[in-house]
């Protein structure tokens, strides 16, 4: 129950908790690059579980700054196994998966990212990245893209955010906006349950 004027939200049902994992690690880069900022670093490449925030470029020894690159996970591979990478300029990339956080039962996969329509884990994509300038909302966005699957793609390019999407059988969607800027290095694997 919320009440807007007084700013308050009250939780009916005894024992019912709100989570923040939807957003808490976006909302920590996006401090955490700010306070940066605020002290003059131009310059950096924060990583907090499956999602980064960059800033500036990236400076390496004996070549030429450029935009920072990002893998994307393999959600069947190992956790070294990116299927593809994007460059990245002052932006943060974020993906959602069913990979981390499950367990098999009777063949089925149940992981943490539910569909509210269904009551039930996502079922129609295996990862969802989405790349914003803000961290936060890049969060939330991949979590939303885990449950819309590709057809959320057309929902994110209107929030001026970009995103791929790794369907159920192992297929790969990817917004307009990166159809040239998506490395695929690999498919994704399909045959792994």
């Amino acid at each position: 129950e919320i009440d807007e004027d007084a700013g308050t939200l009250r939780i009916p049902e005894k024992g019912m908790l709100i989570g923040l994992g939807g957003i808490a690690k976006g909302y920590a880069l996006d401090r955490a690059g700010e306070a940066l900022r605020a002290r003059g670093v131009d310059s950096f490449n924060l990583s907090a579980g499956g999602q980064v925030l960059t800033a500036g470029l990236a400076h390496r020894e004996g070549e030429a700054p450029r935009p920072w690159r990002v893998g994307i996970r393999d959600p069947r591979g190992g956790a070294e196994d990116f299927f593809a990478s994007v460059e990245v300029l002052d932006a943060s990339i974020s993906t959602s998966g069913d990979y981390e956080r499950f367990f098999t039962l009777d063949g089925e996969r149940y992981h943490h990212i539910l569909d509210l329509r269904t009551g039930q884990p996502a079922r129609v994509a295996r990862s969802a990245t989405v790349i914003c300038a803000e961290a936060t909302l890049a969060d939330a966005l991949s979590t939303v893209l885990m449950v819309l699957g590709p057809e959320g793609l057309g929902l994110i390019e209107e929030m001026a955010c970009e995103g791929v999407v790794v369907d159920a059988q192992g297929g790969i969607h990817r917004s307009v906006g990166l159809a040239d800027g998506l490395k695929v290095r690999h498919p994704p694997w399909s045959r792994r349950p």
